[in-house]
């Protein structure tokens, strides 16, 4: 846009350099007056722009984009809001309404639940740009508005979002069942995205069993279940299926048809079926990045990767039914978890779950849940997990976080720190008792030496045996820069003290 400006005044200039030529001495003194004023009105018009003003083209759009999206919400949350707060928008320069009405794309996504004359000012605004309609928490009394609009504007959608958390009444089909029957008999070429979440039901879910668009990319339901392994898609990357329970045939069926798939998440897992169901499948490669899949049994981890060859796999989690140690694992799974820069040991005593996040990269991340005994008395589940690791793992953790309400015995936690933390930079520790940990590390002053941050704000009490262990470790390495501490200790408090600990410390209040 500067350079247009640019050339235009040059074009101005050469102008007025023309007709001055034409001019007597004295018309020429005048005209040069007059030049000497709009430059200075110029130059005083530019230094009075906002700094909005200033903005690159580009930039102001996105600036434009966020309004526009803001004063449409408040249409949404309060109907009677006056359409002149929606219309100030594009009139607060001509410079914004100018941009603003040139990009299609600023007023591409549509909310059937505004005010009619909200929606009608994005539908003329857009122009021909392709649309994306958002139906949340749609009512049945208004369905005919709403597939009039979805009718009107299918041949330009690019994406539908229906999803709705209210259940339906015992003699009604739901609002979102109907809606999705509707739109799955439009002609929807240029469909990239449907999202369908259904109402909470006890019943089983509901089939969709043609094919929505011969364009999608990415699905998303929540209680419909779509056999992408028999209605094929040639483009389809991204599928998220809620509340349906696959088989692991239906599973490994699904990746057979679907090759260009990089993103698969299966929430509600896979029910058991005959070990031998796979036996007549072909091995195949995939290049698929993220599967996720809610509970499932270790055998079928066995055979999705005796299967499949994951060539790509950069994120992972599982949720396995069994209480399996690392040891355990299944083969497939090892080549994951080995060797990790960071560690995440986790658990949640009311479920009794335990999970272990392995990152081997910054951008690799493989999450394995597990079931264990925790809710009564002191389960030995961590014992065995650490010495796993121990064997198992070289030394190339930088970050660990424990979060582990009792912590294993002193010599197994000084073995695995000795083991697989001499690189160790960051550290977080969650527990209700430190002293297995203190016993661990007062074994050895080396340990932990490369130690940068050490955060155990989530621990219960601070020891004066660890203030003790942190000053002798000074003596022989370097300070740590950061050191996140709870406001509970068992001992007298002297503040310099313990501020000498680290470049930076943090007291968390209780």
């Amino acid at each position: 846009m500067a350079e247009r400006v640019m050339e235009a005044l040059e074009q101005v200039e050469q102008e007025i350099q023309e007709q001055m030529r034409q001019f007597s001495d004295v018309d020429e003194e005048r005209l040069q007056i007059r030049v000497a004023k709009i430059q200075t009105k110029m130059l005083n018009e530019k230094n009075a722009l906002t700094p909005v003003g200033k903005l690159p083209d580009e930039m102001l759009l996105k600036v434009f984009k966020h309004c526009v999206e803001g004063v449409a919400e408040i249409h949404y949350h309060n109907g009677r809001a006056p359409i002149h707060l929606w219309t100030a928008i594009i009139h607060t320069s001509a410079r914004w309404r100018l941009l603003g009405l040139q990009h299609g794309d600023m007023w591409s996504e549509i909310n059937l639940m505004w005010p009619a004359t909200t929606i009608d000012r994005f539908l003329t605004f857009s122009g021909k740009h392709s649309l994306h309609l958002f139906l949340p928490q749609p009512r049945l009394g208004l369905l005919q508005p709403y597939t009039h609009y979805l009718k009107e504007c299918s041949l330009r959608l690019s994406g539908v979002s229906i999803s709705s958390d209210a259940p339906p009444s015992s003699n009604q089909v739901g609002v979102v069942e109907q809606l999705l029957m509707y739109v799955i008999r439009l002609r929807l070429p240029v469909l990239r995205t449907f999202v369908a979440i259904r109402e909470p039901s006890m019943d089983r879910p509901i089939v969709i069993s043609r094919v929505i668009s011969p364009a999608l990319k990415v699905l998303v339901l929540a209680g419909f279940k779509h056999p992408t392994s028999q209605v094929s898609y040639a483009g389809l990357t991204s599928i998220r299926i809620h509340e349906v329970i696959f088989k692991r045939l239906e599973l490994l069926a699904l990746l057979h048809t679907n090759r260009s798939l990089q993103t698969l998440e299966l929430s509600s897992g896979l029910r058991q079926t005959h070990p031998k169901d796979h036996e007549n499948l072909e091995r195949l490669e995939h290049n698929i990045s993220t599967l996720s899949i809610g509970p499932l049994h270790a055998l079928d981890v066995e055979v999705l990767f005796d299967k499949v060859d994951f060539t790509s796999l950069s994120n992972l989690r599982f949720h396995i039914r069994e209480g399996i140690r690392v040891a355990q694992l299944p083969a497939g799974l090892q080549p994951f978890v080995k060797d990790p820069i960071s560690l995440r040991l986790l658990e949640d005593r009311s479920k009794n779950l335990i999970r272990l996040v392995f990152q081997s990269h910054p951008y690799r991340t493989y999450e394995v849940t597990t079931l264990a005994s925790l809710s009564v008395g002191r389960p030995d589940v961590w014992g065995p997990i650490l010495s796993q690791l121990s064997l198992s793992s070289s030394s190339r953790l930088s970050t660990l976080e424990i979060d582990i309400h009792h912590l294993p015995d002193a010599d197994l936690l000084a073995l695995f720190l000795r083991t697989c933390c001499s690189e160790l930079k960051h550290l977080i520790l969650s527990t209700a008792e430190m002293e297995p940990f203190v016993d661990a590390i007062s074994t050895d002053i080396g340990l932990l030496s490369t130690l940068e941050t050490l955060d155990l704000g989530g621990t219960e009490i601070i020891p004066k045996k660890f203030v003790e262990w942190l000053e002798n470790r000074e003596r022989e390495y370097p300070r740590l820069r950061t050191l996140i501490l709870p406001n509970r200790f068992a001992w007298d408090v002297i503040w310099p003290r313990l501020f000498a600990l680290a470049e930076d410390l943090v007291i968390q209040p209780c």
